[in-house]
Protein backbone atom coordinates (compact mmCIF):
# COMPACT_ATOMS: atom_id res chain seq x y z
CA UNK A 1 0.00 0.00 0.00
CA UNK A 2 0.95 3.28 -0.13
CA UNK A 3 -0.44 7.22 0.94
CA UNK A 4 -1.96 9.20 -1.48
CA UNK A 5 -2.66 13.33 -1.23
CA UNK A 6 -5.27 15.01 -2.44
CA UNK A 7 -5.74 18.94 -1.87
CA UNK A 8 -9.63 19.82 -1.77
CA UNK A 9 -11.17 23.58 -1.61
CA UNK A 10 -13.80 23.76 1.00
CA UNK A 11 -17.29 25.51 0.30
CA UNK A 12 -15.36 28.55 3.01
CA UNK A 13 -12.45 28.70 0.66
CA UNK A 14 -9.94 27.17 2.81
CA UNK A 15 -7.59 24.50 1.21
CA UNK A 16 -7.52 21.28 2.74
CA UNK A 17 -5.38 18.13 2.65
CA UNK A 18 -6.79 14.70 2.88
CA UNK A 19 -4.79 11.16 2.65
CA UNK A 20 -5.70 8.17 2.17
CA UNK A 21 -4.69 4.76 1.90
CA UNK A 22 -4.16 3.23 -1.95
CA UNK A 23 -3.96 -0.63 -2.34
CA UNK A 24 -2.44 -2.42 -5.07
CA UNK A 25 -5.98 -2.79 -7.07
CA UNK A 26 -6.22 1.27 -6.76
CA UNK A 27 -8.80 1.40 -4.16
CA UNK A 28 -8.56 4.24 -1.90
CA UNK A 29 -9.89 4.13 2.08
CA UNK A 30 -9.26 7.15 4.73
CA UNK A 31 -6.15 7.08 7.37
CA UNK A 32 -8.40 6.85 10.51
CA UNK A 33 -6.63 9.26 12.82
CA UNK A 34 -4.88 8.65 15.91
CA UNK A 35 -8.32 9.51 18.20
CA UNK A 36 -10.55 8.03 15.98
CA UNK A 37 -11.15 4.89 17.54
CA UNK A 38 -12.04 5.98 20.83
CA UNK A 39 -15.70 4.90 20.63
CA UNK A 40 -15.17 1.33 21.24
CA UNK A 41 -11.93 1.57 24.32
CA UNK A 42 -14.01 -0.15 26.64
CA UNK A 43 -14.79 -3.18 24.35
CA UNK A 44 -11.09 -3.07 23.18
CA UNK A 45 -10.20 -3.56 26.72
CA UNK A 46 -12.34 -6.24 27.74
CA UNK A 47 -10.97 -7.75 24.22
CA UNK A 48 -7.49 -7.24 25.47
CA UNK A 49 -8.08 -8.78 28.88
CA UNK A 50 -9.33 -11.64 27.88
CA UNK A 51 -7.09 -12.72 25.19
CA UNK A 52 -3.78 -11.79 27.63
CA UNK A 53 -6.06 -14.62 30.21
CA UNK A 54 -5.68 -17.33 27.13
CA UNK A 55 -9.55 -17.17 26.96
CA UNK A 56 -10.76 -16.94 23.01
CA UNK A 57 -13.84 -14.62 22.14
CA UNK A 58 -16.58 -14.10 19.80
CA UNK A 59 -17.65 -10.55 18.39
CA UNK A 60 -20.77 -10.21 17.10
CA UNK A 61 -22.28 -6.94 15.35
CA UNK A 62 -24.16 -5.60 12.34
CA UNK A 63 -22.37 -4.88 8.81
CA UNK A 64 -20.89 -0.91 9.75
CA UNK A 65 -20.67 -1.72 13.50
CA UNK A 66 -17.23 -1.34 13.53
CA UNK A 67 -15.97 -4.95 14.35
CA UNK A 68 -13.02 -4.55 11.64
CA UNK A 69 -11.94 -1.16 13.26
CA UNK A 70 -12.19 -2.98 16.58
CA UNK A 71 -9.82 -5.65 15.48
CA UNK A 72 -6.77 -3.77 14.42
CA UNK A 73 -6.75 -1.81 17.10
CA UNK A 74 -6.52 -4.91 19.17
CA UNK A 75 -3.85 -6.33 16.88
CA UNK A 76 -1.57 -3.07 16.92
CA UNK A 77 -2.08 -2.62 20.79
CA UNK A 78 -1.43 -6.44 21.63
CA UNK A 79 1.68 -6.03 18.93
CA UNK A 80 3.09 -2.88 19.73
CA UNK A 81 3.67 -4.69 23.83
CA UNK A 82 5.22 -7.80 21.84
CA UNK A 83 2.74 -10.02 21.37
CA UNK A 84 2.43 -12.36 18.12
CA UNK A 85 -0.52 -11.60 16.14
CA UNK A 86 -1.86 -13.77 13.25
CA UNK A 87 -4.33 -12.26 11.05
CA UNK A 88 -6.55 -13.76 8.48
CA UNK A 89 -7.73 -12.24 5.09
CA UNK A 90 -11.28 -13.33 3.75
CA UNK A 91 -12.62 -15.37 1.64
CA UNK A 92 -9.58 -18.25 1.11
CA UNK A 93 -10.03 -22.07 0.99
CA UNK A 94 -8.60 -23.77 3.83
CA UNK A 95 -5.29 -24.93 2.94
CA UNK A 96 -4.52 -20.93 1.78
CA UNK A 97 -5.81 -20.05 5.24
CA UNK A 98 -3.54 -22.93 6.87
CA UNK A 99 -0.79 -21.14 4.48
CA UNK A 100 -1.50 -17.80 6.03
CA UNK A 101 -0.80 -18.79 9.16
CA UNK A 102 2.15 -20.89 8.85
CA UNK A 103 3.96 -17.85 6.57
CA UNK A 104 3.18 -15.12 9.47
CA UNK A 105 4.42 -17.85 12.21
CA UNK A 106 7.60 -18.71 9.61
CA UNK A 107 6.91 -22.02 9.85
CA UNK A 108 7.88 -23.54 6.04
CA UNK A 109 5.00 -25.94 5.04
CA UNK A 110 5.66 -29.31 3.06
CA UNK A 111 4.44 -28.98 -0.62
CA UNK A 112 3.53 -32.71 -0.37
CA UNK A 113 1.37 -32.63 2.63
CA UNK A 114 -2.49 -32.83 2.40
CA UNK A 115 -4.68 -30.59 3.95
CA UNK A 116 -5.30 -32.75 6.75
CA UNK A 117 -1.97 -33.58 7.78
CA UNK A 118 -0.57 -30.21 7.17
CA UNK A 119 -3.50 -28.71 9.49
CA UNK A 120 -3.00 -31.29 12.18
CA UNK A 121 1.31 -30.40 11.83
CA UNK A 122 0.03 -26.55 12.37
CA UNK A 123 -2.45 -27.63 15.28
CA UNK A 124 1.18 -29.45 17.35
CA UNK A 125 3.09 -26.73 16.36
CA UNK A 126 0.67 -23.78 17.99
CA UNK A 127 0.57 -26.29 20.72
CA UNK A 128 4.16 -26.52 21.52
CA UNK A 129 4.58 -22.94 20.69
CA UNK A 130 6.87 -21.32 22.98
CA UNK A 131 5.14 -17.49 23.83
CA UNK A 132 1.46 -17.17 22.91
CA UNK A 133 0.04 -16.63 19.74
CA UNK A 134 -2.99 -14.70 19.10
CA UNK A 135 -5.26 -15.79 16.45
CA UNK A 136 -7.29 -13.02 15.01
CA UNK A 137 -10.26 -13.47 12.11
CA UNK A 138 -12.53 -10.75 10.67
CA UNK A 139 -15.93 -12.35 9.11
CA UNK A 140 -15.40 -15.97 10.43
CA UNK A 141 -18.47 -16.57 9.47
CA UNK A 142 -17.40 -16.60 5.78
CA UNK A 143 -14.69 -19.36 6.58
CA UNK A 144 -15.04 -22.86 5.33
CA UNK A 145 -16.66 -25.46 7.44
CA UNK A 146 -13.22 -27.39 7.88
CA UNK A 147 -11.22 -24.66 8.68
CA UNK A 148 -13.69 -23.58 11.59
CA UNK A 149 -13.41 -27.47 12.75
CA UNK A 150 -9.84 -26.74 12.83
CA UNK A 151 -10.43 -23.73 14.76
CA UNK A 152 -12.72 -25.59 17.45
CA UNK A 153 -9.58 -28.36 17.76
CA UNK A 154 -7.69 -25.17 19.40
CA UNK A 155 -9.31 -24.19 21.97
CA UNK A 156 -8.40 -27.27 24.11
CA UNK A 157 -5.05 -26.23 23.62
CA UNK A 158 -5.98 -22.52 24.89
CA UNK A 159 -4.91 -20.87 21.77
CA UNK A 160 -6.71 -17.36 21.98
CA UNK A 161 -8.91 -16.36 19.13
CA UNK A 162 -10.67 -12.82 18.61
CA UNK A 163 -13.19 -14.06 16.01
CA UNK A 164 -15.44 -11.21 14.43
CA UNK A 165 -18.59 -12.61 12.54
CA UNK A 166 -21.93 -10.66 10.93
CA UNK A 167 -24.83 -12.53 12.15
CA UNK A 168 -23.05 -15.89 12.53
CA UNK A 169 -25.00 -19.20 12.11
CA UNK A 170 -26.13 -20.99 15.34
CA UNK A 171 -23.75 -24.16 15.21
CA UNK A 172 -20.42 -25.51 15.91
CA UNK A 173 -17.71 -22.49 17.14
CA UNK A 174 -20.24 -20.02 17.42
CA UNK A 175 -21.60 -22.32 19.94
CA UNK A 176 -18.44 -22.57 22.02
CA UNK A 177 -16.89 -19.06 22.21
CA UNK A 178 -17.85 -16.25 25.12
CA UNK A 179 -19.96 -13.92 22.85
CA UNK A 180 -19.76 -9.82 22.91
CA UNK A 181 -22.27 -7.66 21.20
CA UNK A 182 -21.28 -5.15 20.13
CA UNK A 183 -23.89 -1.84 20.66
CA UNK A 184 -25.19 0.89 18.42
CA UNK A 185 -22.88 4.20 19.41
CA UNK A 186 -24.30 6.71 21.34
CA UNK A 187 -26.09 9.71 19.81
CA UNK A 188 -23.32 12.12 20.32
CA UNK A 189 -20.62 10.09 19.25
CA UNK A 190 -22.74 9.33 15.90
CA UNK A 191 -23.39 13.05 15.41
CA UNK A 192 -19.74 13.73 16.18
CA UNK A 193 -18.63 11.39 13.04
CA UNK A 194 -21.12 12.95 10.81
CA UNK A 195 -19.91 16.38 11.57
CA UNK A 196 -16.62 14.98 10.95
CA UNK A 197 -17.70 13.59 7.46
CA UNK A 198 -19.33 16.74 6.82
CA UNK A 199 -16.25 18.80 7.80
CA UNK A 200 -14.16 16.82 5.33
CA UNK A 201 -16.43 17.75 2.45
CA UNK A 202 -17.18 21.14 3.02
CA UNK A 203 -20.67 20.98 3.97
CA UNK A 204 -22.32 22.82 7.04
CA UNK A 205 -24.75 21.08 8.68
CA UNK A 206 -27.39 22.48 11.25
CA UNK A 207 -28.78 21.13 14.11
CA UNK A 208 -31.66 19.90 12.39
CA UNK A 209 -29.89 18.29 9.81
CA UNK A 210 -27.92 16.75 11.94
CA UNK A 211 -30.54 15.35 14.16
CA UNK A 212 -32.93 13.99 10.55
CA UNK A 213 -29.48 12.23 9.61
CA UNK A 214 -28.83 10.88 12.96
CA UNK A 215 -32.20 8.82 12.82
CA UNK A 216 -31.33 6.99 9.68
CA UNK A 217 -27.80 5.74 11.51
CA UNK A 218 -29.09 3.93 14.23
CA UNK A 219 -26.51 4.03 15.41
CA UNK A 220 -23.98 2.35 13.17
CA UNK A 221 -20.94 4.18 12.02
CA UNK A 222 -21.20 3.21 8.57
CA UNK A 223 -24.31 4.94 8.03
CA UNK A 224 -22.95 7.67 9.71
CA UNK A 225 -20.61 8.54 7.12
CA UNK A 226 -22.92 7.25 4.18
CA UNK A 227 -25.86 9.04 5.03
CA UNK A 228 -23.68 12.52 5.50
CA UNK A 229 -22.20 11.91 1.79
CA UNK A 230 -25.63 11.29 0.36
CA UNK A 231 -26.61 14.64 2.06
CA UNK A 232 -23.57 16.80 0.10
CA UNK A 233 -24.36 14.53 -3.19
CA UNK A 234 -28.02 15.83 -2.84
CA UNK A 235 -28.87 11.97 -3.13
CA UNK A 236 -32.76 11.34 -1.82
CA UNK A 237 -33.62 10.04 1.73
CA UNK A 238 -34.29 6.57 1.64
CA UNK A 239 -35.20 4.15 3.82
CA UNK A 240 -33.13 3.23 6.65
CA UNK A 241 -30.58 0.06 6.54
CA UNK A 242 -30.14 -0.21 10.64
CA UNK A 243 -31.66 -3.35 12.03
CA UNK A 244 -31.95 -1.26 15.53
CA UNK A 245 -35.87 -1.14 15.78
CA UNK A 246 -37.76 -1.44 18.59
CA UNK A 247 -39.41 -4.85 19.34
CA UNK A 248 -43.24 -4.88 19.42
CA UNK A 249 -43.98 -8.22 20.25
CA UNK A 250 -44.74 -7.19 24.18
CA UNK A 251 -47.29 -4.50 22.35
CA UNK A 252 -48.77 -6.94 20.96
CA UNK A 253 -49.69 -10.04 23.29
CA UNK A 254 -50.67 -7.04 25.99
CA UNK A 255 -53.01 -5.97 23.22
CA UNK A 256 -54.43 -9.46 22.66
CA UNK A 257 -54.51 -10.11 26.58
CA UNK A 258 -56.72 -7.50 26.76
CA UNK A 259 -59.21 -8.48 24.37
CA UNK A 260 -58.97 -11.67 25.91
CA UNK A 261 -59.90 -9.68 29.54
CA UNK A 262 -62.80 -8.12 28.01
CA UNK A 263 -64.20 -11.51 27.31
CA UNK A 264 -63.99 -12.44 30.25
CA UNK A 265 -65.30 -9.39 31.36
CA UNK A 266 -68.29 -9.52 29.35
CA UNK A 267 -68.79 -13.22 31.17
CA UNK A 268 -68.44 -12.36 33.98
CA UNK A 269 -71.51 -9.53 34.24
CA UNK A 270 -73.99 -11.81 31.93
CA UNK A 271 -73.28 -8.93 28.81
CA UNK A 272 -73.48 -11.09 26.03
CA UNK A 273 -73.01 -8.45 23.60
CA UNK A 274 -69.54 -7.62 24.93
CA UNK A 275 -68.67 -11.22 25.49
CA UNK A 276 -69.10 -11.61 21.56
CA UNK A 277 -67.25 -8.15 20.61
CA UNK A 278 -64.35 -9.55 22.72
CA UNK A 279 -64.31 -13.03 21.13
CA UNK A 280 -63.94 -11.16 17.48
CA UNK A 281 -61.91 -8.94 17.92
CA UNK A 282 -59.15 -11.16 19.63
CA UNK A 283 -59.94 -13.27 16.41
CA UNK A 284 -59.38 -10.32 14.00
CA UNK A 285 -56.45 -9.60 15.81
CA UNK A 286 -55.44 -13.39 15.66
CA UNK A 287 -55.75 -13.57 11.76
CA UNK A 288 -54.26 -9.75 11.41
CA UNK A 289 -50.68 -11.24 13.74
CA UNK A 290 -50.92 -14.20 11.36
CA UNK A 291 -51.38 -12.49 7.70
CA UNK A 292 -48.36 -9.90 9.07
CA UNK A 293 -46.10 -12.90 10.03
CA UNK A 294 -46.33 -14.65 6.64
CA UNK A 295 -46.04 -11.09 4.36
CA UNK A 296 -42.31 -11.25 2.35
CA UNK A 297 -39.62 -9.74 4.35
CA UNK A 298 -36.72 -7.56 3.12
CA UNK A 299 -33.11 -8.16 2.64
CA UNK A 300 -31.30 -7.79 6.23
CA UNK A 301 -28.06 -6.97 3.33
CA UNK A 302 -27.07 -3.48 4.01
CA UNK A 303 -28.29 -1.04 1.80
CA UNK A 304 -31.57 -3.02 0.44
Amino acid sequence: MWIERHRRQLASGEQKEYHYLVDEDGNRSSIPSLDAFRYRQREKQRIIASLRAAESLLVVGEAGSGKSRLSRAVVEELRSVGYTVVTLPQPLTQRQLLIQVAEQLEIEPEQRQTVALFAETLREELENWPEPVFLVIDQVQRCPAAFRLWLEQLLPLSVPMLLLATNPPAKDLFLKLPRLELEPLRDGQIRELMQAEAEQLGLELSAADLSALQARCGGNPLLAGRVVREAFLGLDETAPDHRQWIDGTPIVVCGLASLIVLRYIGLGYGNRSLYVIGGILTVVALMARFLVGRLPRGSQRLGR
